[in-house]
């Protein structure tokens, strides 16, 4: 007899997002039967008025493949959910379902506590590369991320941009810092380059110079 059980006792480390933003979602489950390809759904949503679960994102579809046991054996499954909340809430009890079914099986869960959603207002500046690196003296051009201490995470694209292109970052707190990488015109990448923590100021351009890790107001 099949049987599928998803980790219940399971609670997030309320990570900070903003409602732009995705989360990581990773789910533990076990699983004693036949070897088949199971169904999983996930979404992110709240809880309700009632104490429920409301859904707020779509739900995404994944399958995972389980080999043939007769005792539980343990697997995992992640993916990333655009968070999908409208207008100027703020969620402090923000969380994740999941769904697993299969033939003869069926399990869903709710992890609570998975994140809040702050709507705050944040700040926009841009910065530009400055100089060269021992490992790349002839950059021919950059990608940079921002390390923002509201989410304590870093936001960017990791799109490649040609000298001296400027990257604006949008939506962030001041009091982070930057990580950048310069390729040079053989396709080779430098190593991380990290700024020193600066206050960037709304719509402000700035100057970081690699090499040093200093930033310029500009």
């Amino acid at each position: 007899m099949a049987e599928v059980r998803l980790r219940k006792d399971f609670y997030g480390t309320l990570i900070p997002k903003v409602s732009s933003q995705s989360i990581r979602v990773y789910i533990e489950f076990e699983y004693k039967g036949p070897a088949q390809t199971l169904d999983i759904e996930s979404n992110t949503g709240k809880r309700g008025l009632w104490g429920d679960y409301d859904q707020e994102s779509p739900t995404y579809h994944d399958s995972k493949y389980v080999s043939e046991s007769e005792t539980f054996r343990s697997y995992h499954f992640s993916r990333t959910i655009p968070l999908s909340f409208w207008g100027t809430r703020e969620i402090d009890d923000g969380a994740v379902e999941a769904v697993i079914t299969g033939e003869g099986v069926h399990d869903d869960a709710v992890i609570w506590d998975a994140y809040t959603v702050n709507i705050g207002v944040g700040i926009r500046f841009g910065v530009r590369p400055w100089g060269t690196t021992p490992d790349c003296p002839t950059p021919k051009s950059w990608t940079c991320y921002y390390w923002d201490p509201g989410i304590n995470d870093f936001v960017g694209d990791g799109q490649w941009n040609d000298l001296p292109d400027i990257r604006w970052f949008d939506n962030v707190q001041p009091g982070g810092y930057l990580n950048a990488y310069y390729l040079d015109y053989s396709g080779a990448v430098s190593q991380a380059y990290y700024s020193e923590v600066f206050n960037p100021v709304d719509g402000g351009t700035y100057q970081f110079e690699l090499a040093t890790g200093r930033v310029y107001r500009v």
